[in-house]
């Protein structure tokens, strides 16, 4: 196949550690004189030995024929201006970060980044950027199963599994009662729908519940009711029709999100739920294998715990948000790195 390439001259660009694979074929088209391997390296770390950073590459020089002594001394050599500044929490991170930029209109422009070690910053961080960032781009995904939603979505399996179990006819245990309604994104649908569950709260105290009826939720929830009757038991319900009432559930509650300015990262998680959940649905349609919602409840969980919700952007303008991994091979003139902190980085 490499004897047969078309190309006059191959370019790799912006590589540091190779895979034995990829080892094996730039090695074969360098010698054949078909490519050139072009490494993004300093002085500084190529060096000197002790420098963990150009482990990689000093290894790979003799092989791509390339000369130690064309590498510039930047790091060394360059001006910088580096400010640290103390945070005394995660929080406190961010709202110092958005300082910065609110401060430094030139950050948002596409020469200047905003670094995460910790990318599980990105949501708080999110939510108070400053208005003078009308342009971005998020580089990394955020993870699924890190969002309100998931949790949501774990609940309602978790206590569709436990009804599947004590097969309850007219009821809903009023433990599981408690965790799926007193949930952030249920509270939020039924404060939109002016649905007031204080009535319940007080009979379950009062009347010292197991089993909450059916019929309590359905005068105190009234119309709503229809987005949570497939939590209890119905010997006719089948898991295709409870992955579409899922599915209707939480499509009403991005709806409620969208209208009242909700979470971006929630909203983004609800799409990627439902896209996934209609997925299952329709490869369960014309396979009909699982019977039981614990089954359906491992298998949704498969599925979307390596799921990650992606943010969209131009990757040529703005502000750009990255994890640490992502800055591989970028250069920027403005940069703020967050979570210096032992554990963190290095980890």
């Amino acid at each position: 196949y490499l004897t047969k390439l078309k190309y006059d001259k191959i370019y790799f660009i912006g590589f540091n550690a190779l895979s034995k694979s990829e080892e094996n074929i730039f090695k074969y088209l360098v010698n054949s004189k078909q490519a050139e391997v072009l490494w993004d390296a300093d002085q500084y770390y190529i060096s000197n030995k002790e420098q963990e950073a150009g482990t990689f590459i000093r290894k790979n020089l003799n092989w791509s024929n390339s000369n130690p002594s064309k590498f510039k001394n930047e790091i060394q050599n360059s001006p910088k201006r580096i400010f640290i500044h103390s945070a005394n929490s995660n929080v406190n991170q961010t709202l110092i970060a958005s300082k910065l930029l609110e401060q430094n209109p030139e950050f948002s422009t596409r020469k200047s980044a905003l670094i995460f070690a910790d990318e599980n910053l990105l949501r708080p961080m999110l939510n108070v950027l400053p208005l003078n960032v009308d342009q971005m781009n998020v580089a990394m995904g955020y993870p699924l199963n890190a969002s309100n939603s998931f949790s949501l979505l774990d609940q309602l399996f978790v206590t569709l599994k436990n009804v599947d179990g004590y097969k309850h006819n007219d009821g809903i245990s009023y433990k599981d009662f408690l965790q799926v309604f007193n949930h952030e994104l249920v509270q939020s649908l039924l404060n939109n729908k002016e649905v007031n569950l204080a009535n319940v709260l007080t009979k379950i105290n009062k009347e010292n519940y197991t089993y909450l009826p059916k019929s309590i939720l359905e005068v105190e929830l009234k119309e709503t009711f229809n987005l949570f009757g497939f939590l209890f038991y119905e010997k006719e319900g089948d898991v295709t029709s409870i992955l579409e009432s899922v599915v209707s559930l939480f499509k009403e509650i991005r709806s409620v999100l969208m209208n009242n300015g909700g979470d971006i990262i929630e909203l983004e998680a609800i799409a990627v739920i439902v896209a996934s959940l209609k997925k299952v649905a329709d490869v369960l349609d014309k396979h009909d294998v699982i019977k039981s919602t614990e089954s359906l409840l491992l298998l949704v969980k498969q599925l979307l715990r390596v799921e990650n919700v992606s943010f969209y952007g131009e990757p040529l303008q703005g502000l750009q948000v990255l994890g640490l991994l992502e800055t591989r091979g970028l250069d920027f003139e403005n940069i703020i790195l967050m979570s210096c902190n032992e554990e963190i980085l290095p980890a």
